[in-house]
């Protein structure tokens, strides 16, 4: 959904976005393929774009119209599977096997480059810059002259994600959610125990709300009430 709430974006082999009011289709475009692997879809902060990432390729598009408005392809074979947008609406994160990139939002040109190889794990963005989880753990990268990164959370290739705040980051660790500080800090334990291990994790845009993939369910946590208000199915 977009962040204003005004649509929905549906994926299969082509991009369907439909008014998240009326439900009528507003945009039709082909997208990344039958066999694009899995595409991962986020619309940019004002509603206006929309970015996908399918196995081969980048891919931005005119939330209003359906028309793609630019396209970056692979390099050596490398697959794409990771996404994030930056809170400014001008940057626009994407992992691959191989490196992790920073896009321009206006045209996908790269702006940034970190050779990284592995699968590597969720990406977000925070008040300190991007954090991404990989085979040592979550990390802060650096995209300076010197292409570091410095890991602050030893749980690797775990579900996380920044609050909307960006200052602080919710991670899964032993089927645990924990809210910690940009330094490593634990914080809280928000959930004692999950059922089942997730790696996916959305948070709502006032933080009161998270919901988590466990297994073949989709849960919601009411952050107030500290208890599940969706039941299981």
């Amino acid at each position: 959904m977009s962040p204003i709430g005004d649509a929905v974006a549906a994926i299969t082999d082509k991009i369907t976005i439909f008014s998240a009011g009326r439900g009528n289709r507003i945009a039709k475009a082909k997208g990344h393929g039958l066999y694009g692997g899995e595409v991962r879809a986020e619309f940019l902060p004002d509603g206006s774009r929309l970015v996908t990432v399918g196995r081969d390729d980048v891919m931005l598009w005119d939330a209003s119209t359906g028309k793609r408005l630019a396209k970056h392809e692979h390099e050596r074979g490398e697959e794409f599977f990771q996404l994030a947008v930056a809170p400014d609406g001008e940057r626009i994160a994407v992992r691959s096997h191989y490196a992790l990139r920073v896009h321009a939002a206006t045209d996908l040109r790269v702006m940034s480059l970190f050779e990284e190889k592995g699968t590597g794990g969720a990406l977000a963005w925070t008040q300190a810059g991007l954090a991404g989880s990989h085979d040592d753990g979550i990390a802060l990268y650096d995209f300076g002259d010197r292409k570091k990164k410095r890991v602050i959370l030893k749980h690797p290739n775990s579900g996380f994600i920044a609050n909307p705040a960006g200052d602080t980051l919710l991670s899964v660790d032993h089927s645990r959610l924990d809210r910690f500080s940009l330094d490593g800090r634990k914080i809280e334990t928000i959930i004692e125990k999950i059922e089942r291990m997730t790696h996916e994790i959305v948070v709502s845009p006032d933080g009161g709300r998270i919901a988590l993939a466990v297994g073949p369910q989709i849960r919601v946590w009411d952050v107030r009430a500290g208890a599940f208000c969706l039941p299981p199915g």
